[in-house]
Order: structure tokens, then C-alpha cells, then sequence
């Protein structure tokens, strides 16, 4: 059952459509009419194109998408943390919107500096304190849901040490040997192409007061100094300047601290 619901899912044919009928007569057959409630969804850096491409004549290659990025009226509270500095087309940001029955549902959408891997995680990642800080943000968003995480003692941005030497050794390592000549490689070849364009931060602004942006849309409103150092020379993305310019030139303030 599983297999064949996972080939449905991959399938390009109409029938599997979400409207189609062969999908439509499989959820039918196998799914019940139950609404359970899901108190918190929490997202990293959601991008819509994901896994291996397809060919098909005529149209190229394309990547498998999510069916929309409408969240649920079934989630009562959804937060998602995206990264300002990625550009790599691919990486393209999904991100997540009220449908049209689900007012009730609470957003909260905030954009943290550096690059997918280092906003999300992960082994190449050349800034790890991205990734945990933006895993203290999500905790503190899970704890103001309910009581939905024990957590035993309580954590702040200043809290985070990185002390494992195994983890250093293998990050230093892997740095090294693909980081290096890989980003080498990309930049020279492909920085004045298509394949990178720099992400657009939205420009929300707070409910009751248009002159300033919507609070937390930044993380600590810009000011990562203290936190990750200096971000200046470490990205080409020009998105958060960008937001900057045209905050300034509707005369739109960050909220305050």
C-alpha cells in the first residue's frame, strides 16, 4: 500500500493528479474521514523542487513540487525559518500561506542570514551556529504552542558552545577537501548565470502600524554581530540589502526591539 500510494505521488500521469480520478479513487479505498489536529509545524528552509528530475519531451527537465503550499486547516500553529543568502535557483524558497479555510491558523515566517545548508543543518555547512540558532528559535516557538516539548532547562542565543572535537575534526575535514574547490568551481563558472538569483524577502509590515516591518519577519532585526560574527564579505546575495532599500524608500522602520 505504501509503495503503490509513494508511485502515485511520483507519477506524472493526469490520472495521479491530486484531482485525478485514480487518485481520488485511491484515497477513497484506503483513507478515513478523520481531521486530527496537528498543534505545531515547524519548517526549515522548505524549497519546492525536490529529489531527482524528470525528462519529458517537450518541457525539459522538472523536479517533483509540492501540490501547493497552503497550509492545512487541520494545524493550529505553523513556523518556517528561511535563509536570506542562498542563490542557487534550485533552492528557490516554498513558502507558506493560509488557504482560504483556514483563517484560524497562526504563520509565523522569519528569514535568518546564511545559506540553505547553514540555516537548516547539515554536514557542509560553513557556519553551524546558523543552524543552532535557528533550532533555539523553533524550540521557543514549539514551547509558546502548548506543552508539547519537556524541555529540562532553558537555553538562549549566548548558550550555544561547540565543543565536540570529533564534529570539528570531520566539518574541517570535509571543508577541506570539497568546500574549498567546490565553491571555487561553482562561483567561476556559474556566478553570471541563471543558475543563481538572489531570494526576495517579502515586505511585511506590522497590523496596526504600516511604518514598520512585521516583527521577527528578521531575525534580531538584522543585528547577527554578536551572534555569527561579521556576514558582510561571507555572501554575494544581495537580498537583505535590497529589503533595506525599500524599506527606506517607503519609509518603513524595523520594529523595536
Amino acid at each position: 500500500l505504501i509503495k503503490r500510494a509513494y508511485e502515485i505521488y511520483r507519477s506524472r500521469d493526469p490520472a495521479h493528479d491530486t484531482d485525478g480520478y485514480e487518485s481520488k479513487d485511491f484515497r477513497d479505498a484506503f483513507t478515513h474521514d478523520l481531521n486530527r489536529p496537528i498543534r505545531f509545524l515547524g519548517l526549515w528552509d522548505t524549497v519546492g523542487a525536490h529529489g531527482i528530475p524528470t525528462y519529458t519531451i517537450g518541457k525539459g527537465f522538472e523536479y517533483l513540487k509540492f501540490y501547493d503550499q497552503n497550509v492545512s486547516n487541520v494545524v493550529h500553529n505553523a513556523c518556517q525559518v528561511l535563509s536570506i543568502h542562498e542563490r542557487l535557483i534550485l533552492l528557490e524558497p516554498c513558502r507558506i500561506y493560509k488557504n482560504s479555510d483556514a483563517s484560524l491558523v497562526k504563520i509565523e515566517e522569519t528569514w535568518f542570514p546564511g545559506k540553505h545548508l547553514e540555516v537548516g543543518g547539515g554536514i557542509l555547512s560553513n557556519n553551524e551556529k546558523i543552524s543552532s540558532q535557528s533550532l533555539l528559535w523553533m524550540i521557543g516557538k514549539v514551547q509558546r504552542a502548548g506543552d508539547l516539548l519537556e524541555i529540562k532547562e532553558e537555553y538562549n542565543d549566548d548558550d550555544i558552545q561547540f565543543d565536540n572535537k570529533f564534529t570539528r575534526m570531520l566539518l574541517s575535514f570535509w571543508r577541506l577537501i570539497f568546500l574549498k574547490w567546490f565553491n571555487y568551481i561553482i562561483v567561476f563558472l556559474f556566478t553570471k548565470t541563471i543558475l543563481f538569483r538572489d531570494r526576495v524577502i517579502p515586505l511585511y509590515t506590522d497590523e496596526t502600524n504600516r511604518n514598520i516591518l512585521k516583527r521577527d519577519l528578521i531575525y534580531k532585526n538584522g543585528h547577527w554581530g554578536d551572534s555569527f560574527g561579521d556576514l558582510k564579505s561571507q555572501y554575494s546575495s544581495r537580498a537583505y540589502l535590497e529589503l533595506n532599500e525599500t524599506m527606506r524608500d517607503a519609509g518603513i522602520d524595523f520594529p523595536p526591539e
